[in-house]
């Protein structure tokens, strides 16, 4: 295994050659003639570090948007470097950096901004200054980047050393409250600005471990961490989930603003670039199969070619087959395909074969006939793993795009048993608060085919199909699948475990839980989803939902001590029987709730301010009738 401090560093220090290399302006303004966008890619999942934060200059700037909608990359991460800042009464110098922001937000490629606590501002003589110079930087950059910049990240790589003094590695401690600060000013100045927690080297970084101990999640949107390497084999993206269960902290996104591998990490007997290309199929697969919220690589540009795609001063490829399955294949936004084996198979794109990162050569266990009528179950083709005894990965995955969070989905597959073997299938990945969670069949019936079924409704829009068999150390042992399916249950079910915003059918507003006013819950003002918008909605048992106000983390109570039976978000920390609502589904996202209390539906009354109430309806109506909106 590599030892990915020392690589890290390596790489941290290239990044700091950057702002060395000068007079690009005249050759990237006239060697680009790109497409406006890629089509199909999952651009909203995947994003790409970029040299914008040390390298202000517009030509350079223009030139990385322009590549990255060519290739399909939809966010870029940025430093809010040189804009002065550094200390409160220092002065703020924000003509370049606006410039760059511009060239974003002209081609339409969204801006991850990392706020470096140790890069961006300085410590002063105590801890207490050190917070007051962050909360100042992070007050000035999100009000003057107000309705541009909506995602921010609180320092980088807190467990690496970036140098001495306040360069060095912090504690959990540290990231918790520079976290809490950035939160504190997002909050109050736009609501729908996001907040990623310090993202440490490894999804296995012990200080990662501290910051879910200590509950980070209560002061982030994001829990943020890199990947890098072997870090995505099998199971080793799954330690912050983990943890997270492990304490029962708050639960948020799990957030990738870096993941790569360079050149020379490569393992004896493939080529470097090669491997490479390899790679970023095999962190997609596992960033979905760990149900992550989205993931940038490293690095479009940046002046080390071992780890950035394109020279930093042409932008020309480095490595041209990798540059063709950007522009071709990888992350495609896409459906089940293939799923009864007819057509032949791309084992990296298709149905994508797992074995360990540092493998030179893929595993021949996984096969994929199209012209053997007489096994397949169906057609002329099918899938056969061969049970071994050298490898604990016998199985392929596919990333299924396009779900609908909050509708039921049902997987079908159609598995055949010869030997001493288990065939099954798992669905992973579906759950946006819990990406270790798992659902799954298996057989060891032999010798006949056997239909696996799972069901499951995701909160994420995408599920990833395992096909696997437990032969290892069953050499001779041989598992057939064939004819997966995918259907969609039909009607709009409960969005449980999702954080979601809920409008008014009758007037069309968001509704607020109103902190100054005892927590009223009101359809009145809002015609978008802040802080006082965001609820999740909690099984309650038969049926019954809670609902819990994401900004106070109180459940929603109906009052019964009140005349007018108004719902409030105020004292609550379970649920109870006046936390408890029946849920109406009326399809297409559509819902009405009904207290069991009072037996009357919830109106949103519009001749007091909006206020919700449980006091007179016993039918529904166009003030009782509300739609859901999934919000991050």
């Amino acid at each position: 295994m590599r030892n990915l401090f020392t690589t890290g560093e390596i790489r941290q220090s290239a990044l700091r050659r950057i702002a060395t290399l000068t007079a690009i302006g005249a050759v990237l303004s006239t060697a680009l003639t790109l497409p406006a966008q890629a089509q199909f890619t999952d651009r909203d999942y995947v994003g790409i570090n970029n040299a914008t934060g040390t390298n202000t200059d517009p030509n350079y700037a223009n030139a990385t948007v322009i590549k990255m909608n060519a290739v399909g990359f939809g966010t870029g991460r940025m430093g809010m470097d040189q804009v002065g800042g550094r200390y409160v009464g220092d002065t703020f110098v924000w003509g370049p950096r606006d410039a760059v922001v511009q060239k974003y937000l002209d081609g339409g490629v969204k801006i991850a901004c990392v706020l470096g606590v140790r890069e961006h501002t300085d410590a002063g003589a105590n801890y207490d200054q050190w917070k007051a110079n962050f909360r100042n930087f992070c007050r000035n950059v999100m009000n003057r980047y107000r309705g541009k910049i909506f995602y921010y990240i609180v320092d980088n790589e807190p467990d690496l050393s970036y140098g001495g003094g306040q360069k060095e590695p912090q504690n959990a401690q540290w990231c918790i409250d520079m976290t809490r600060i950035a939160f504190e000013e997002a909050r109050s100045i736009d609501g729908n600005i996001k907040i990623e927690s310090p993202p440490t080297m490894s999804p296995e970084s012990d200080l990662l471990r501290q910051m879910i101990q200590g509950d980070i999640g209560s002061v982030c949107d994001f829990i943020g961490t890199h990947v890098y390497g072997a870090q995505i084999d099998e199971g080793r993206m799954g330690r912050p989930w983990e943890w997270l269960n492990e304490y029962g902290t708050t639960r948020k996104p799990i957030s990738v603003s870096e993941a790569g591998v360079p050149a020379y990490w490569a393992p004896a007997g493939i080529d470097g670039q090669e491997w490479r290309r390899r790679w970023q199929q095999q962190w997609y697969v596992s960033m979905k199969r760990y149900g992550y919220a989205q993931g940038m690589l490293f690095s479009l540009t940046g002046g080390e070619s071992n780890w950035e795609y394109y020279d930093y001063f042409t932008f020309a490829p480095l490595f041209g087959p990798l540059d063709f399955d950007l522009r071709n294949k990888a992350f495609r936004k896409t459906g089940l395909e293939n799923p009864g084996f007819e057509s032949a198979n791309d084992v990296e794109y298709g149905w994508h074969v797992v074995f360990p990162v540092d493998s030179a050569s893929r595993p021949t266990w996984a096969q994929f006939p199209t012209n053997d009528s007489s096994q397949a179950r169906s057609g002329n083709g099918y899938l056969r793993l061969d049970s071994t005894t050298n490898t604990p990965y016998p199985g392929v995955r596919r990333v299924v795009n396009n779900l609908v969070p909050g509708r039921a989905y049902t997987a079908k597959v159609w598995a055949h048993v010869t030997g001493n073997a288990v065939a099954g299938m798992g669905i992973d990945g579906t759950q946006v608060l819990n990406g270790s969670q798992a659902f799954g069949a298996t057989t060891r019936t032999t010798n006949s085919w056997q239909e696996l079924s799972v069901s499951f409704t995701p909160t994420n829009p995408f599920a990833v199909i395992t096909l696997f068999t437990d032969g290892y150390a069953n050499s001779g042992s041989v598992v057939k699948f064939d004819d997966v399916s995918l259907v969609e249950g039909g009607a709009s079910v409960i969005p449980f475990g999702i954080n979601i915003g809920i409008k008014a059918n009758g007037n069309g507003r968001f509704v607020s839980s109103h902190m100054g006013d005892s927590q009223l819950l009101m359809a009145n003002w809002a015609t978008g989803i802040g802080s006082w918008e965001r609820f999740r909605i909690v099984g309650a048992g038969n049926g019954n939902v809670g609902i819990l106000c994401l900004d106070n983390n109180k459940y929603v109570s109906m009052d019964n001590n009140r005349a007018d039976k108004a719902l409030r978000a105020t004292w609550a920390d379970n649920i109870g029987s006046w936390e408890t609502f029946q849920w109406v589904d009326l399809g297409n996202q559509k819902f009405a709730l009904k207290s069991p209390i009072t037996g009357k539906y919830v109106a949103s009354d519009l001749n007091d301010r909006g206020i919700l109430k449980a006091l007179w309806a016993d039918n529904i109506g166009s003030w009782e009738q509300f739609e859901w909106a999934q919000t991050p």
